[in-house]
């Protein structure tokens, strides 16, 4: 920009007509930019997704192995409380689709009303 405005200043360019050059510079450079950085983060957002999911299931491993939670969460480098509420939302919806398989469930021969 500094040389820019030196170029412009030396060939006895008015400083007002930069503005609106350098408006049209940067939309042009948006423009020529934005499909590439949409895809890069269209990446990251898979990978951050990749991610979230690796980390939820190393976190329900130790779980289920018993480890504590205070170390796993350290070794995760967050608070217990958040590997509580990660092993809480695990039982939950463990629970709720249990319930859900026994609601489904056919009932016995001798459960048939008569």
């Amino acid at each position: 920009m500094r040389e820019a405005a030196s170029a412009a200043i030396a060939s006895g360019t008015e400083l007002d007509a930069l503005a609106p050059a350098q408006s049209i510079g940067q939309n042009r450079a948006r423009h020529q930019l934005s499909k590439d950085v949409l895809r890069a983060v269209g990446r990251a957002a898979k990978t951050k997704r990749e991610s979230d999911a690796a980390y939820g299931q190393a976190i329900r491993r130790g779980g289920r192995l018993g480890l504590s939670d205070r170390g796993i969460a350290a070794e995760a480098q967050v608070s217990h409380g958040t590997v509580r509420a990660i092993l809480a939302r695990t039982t939950t919806r463990a629970n709720e689709r249990h319930s859900q398989t026994l609601d489904e469930a056919p009932a016995a021969a001798g459960d048939i009303a008569r």
